[in-house]
Formats: C-alpha cells, sequence, structure tokens
C-alpha cells in the first residue's frame, strides 16, 4: 500500500465536522473494499493499492486506487450498482458538495474518488 497524505487544513472541531470525518473514514473502508474486490483474481491482478487525500482551497479529495490488470472474461459478469455503491452514495451526498466516481481505466486501473467541501 502507497500512501500520499496531505493534512487538511480542517475547521474548528465541531459535531458536525466530526461526523463528517467518520463518514469520510467510512467512505474510505468501501472504497478500498471495491479497489481490492475488483483487483483480485479471477477478477484482476493487483500488486500495489495507492490512497491519496489532498486539498486546494477549500476542496479535498481522496483517491483510491490500483494497478491491477482485468481478466477480460470478469468484466461482463460484474455487477453495478451493488450494496457498496450505494452506500457510498449515501456517504458523498451527506458531505458539503460531496462527489464521488468509480472508474475503470483501460489499463484495468479501478480508481475511486471522493471529494467534498470543507466548510
Amino acid at each position: 500500500m502507497i500512501t500520499e497524505l496531505q493534512p487538511l487544513q480542517e475547521p474548528e472541531l465541531n459535531s458536525v465536522w466530526i461526523e463528517h470525518r467518520e463518514e469520510i473514514y467510512r467512505f474510505l473502508g468501501k472504497a478500498l473494499n471495491n479497489v481490492i474486490q475488483h483487483a483480485q483474481p479471477p477478477h484482476g491482478t493487483a500488486t500495489q493499492v495507492w490512497i491519496s487525500l489532498g486539498q486546494q482551497g477549500v476542496r479535498c479529495t481522496l483517491t483510491i486506487a490500483n494497478d491491477a490488470s482485468i481478466v477480460e472474461s470478469t468484466i461482463c459478469g460484474r455487477k453495478k450498482g451493488g450494496y457498496g455503491n450505494k452506500m457510498m452514495d449515501a456517504i458523498a451526498s451527506e458531505l458539503p458538495d460531496g462527489v464521488w466516481e468509480m472508474l475503470n481505466l483501460p489499463n484495468g486501473q479501478v480508481r475511486v474518488t471522493l471529494s467534498w467541501r470543507l466548510s
């Protein structure tokens, strides 16, 4: 696992920010599960997972990705929009201007990105 974590300029601690932070941790767990599940045999062959956290102005971005090569025969059998994705939808919707996406890149890499505004 490779991490690139930039400290966030967190707002003053209050109950709203603490709840948002807990939701971000929950999202990280769901995203890690997705990235690893989609990269392990029989779906693919990952050897590394990257986690990146950064901030530009008030916008924060959390990215989780693998270096997998997808096995072609498994692409058609995958379900879209499972429980994990629904949970990540719900978590992103609770964050200020929260949005997320999961990309299956042409080289087989799976990348999940969450971004939100620090209030």
